[in-house]
């Protein structure tokens, strides 16, 4: 237990000493998903510190109309709600859903503010958490949104994703793609033929693919980039 709570997010640089003070100071609960079980959906209230300490994890981030959806597998170790426990807005933007057999620990919203003020490494490990989560958008719009499918993409990888995330594909059809990136139907079936032939993302029965997340985000800097010269 104390190995796996120092391994996670928001704990790291933590000691023997700081995981005994947590485990006699907060009521951990851990709890058990089967597969298909949901951990929360879209638009439920965030009111807890959640972690994947074991199992597969499938987040669903879905645009108001339904019409575009982008799936993603959150690896072991993973925190949900961090992002969403504070602020104007405390309400979940996507679902989560279990993979495979999955145990999660969490604890709630006043442990984890007990918790803050209990040492400023527990602080200092959530700001530069939001702080990245924020930076990582205002980033992204100048890096990768180019006005390409390469560079909505990853945009919206980028953006919504978690960087050790498997399985990640994109349901949407040509038209809804066509209605959220002002390309049309014709270019964007080039710009989709395109993707295909540098394995970036295979699109087939209206979904896409993602090989990489890195490579295709990599490849939509190196885009931009090149537009921004010439």
């Amino acid at each position: 237990m104390y190995v796996t709570i120092m391994d996670l997010p928001l704990f790291k640089g933590i000691s023997t000493d700081h995981v005994s003070a947590f485990l006699e100071k907060t009521r951990l609960e851990f709890v058990k998903y089967a597969p298909g079980d949901e951990l929360h959906h879209q638009q439920e209230q965030c009111n807890e510190m959640r972690y994947v300490i074991s199992g597969k994890v499938g987040i669903i981030h879905s645009n108001v109309s339904g019409s575009c959806s982008i799936h993603e597998e959150i690896p072991t170790g993973s925190v949900i709600g961090a992002d969403r426990l504070f602020g104007m807005n405390t309400v979940y933007t996507n679902t989560a859903v279990a993979l495979s057999d999955v145990c999660i620990m969490k604890f709630s919203k006043d442990k984890y503010l007990q918790l803050l003020a209990s040492d400023e490494i527990y602080l200092m490990n959530i700001l530069n958490y939001l702080s990245l989560r924020t930076q990582r958008s205002v980033d992204a719009l100048n890096q990768l949104y180019s006005g390409s499918l390469l560079g909505h993409l990853a945009y919206w990888l980028e953006t919504l994703t978690e960087r050790d995330s498997k399985n990640i594909k994109v349901d949407c059809t040509i038209e809804s793609l066509s209605s959220l990136t002002n390309i049309s139907a014709d270019e964007l079936e080039r710009q989709i033929d395109f993707l295909k032939r540098r394995r970036l993302a295979l699109y087939s029965s209206q979904s896409f693919a993602i090989p990489s997340r890195r490579r295709l985000i990599e490849a939509a800097i190196e885009e931009n980039s090149a537009s921004a010269i010439s």
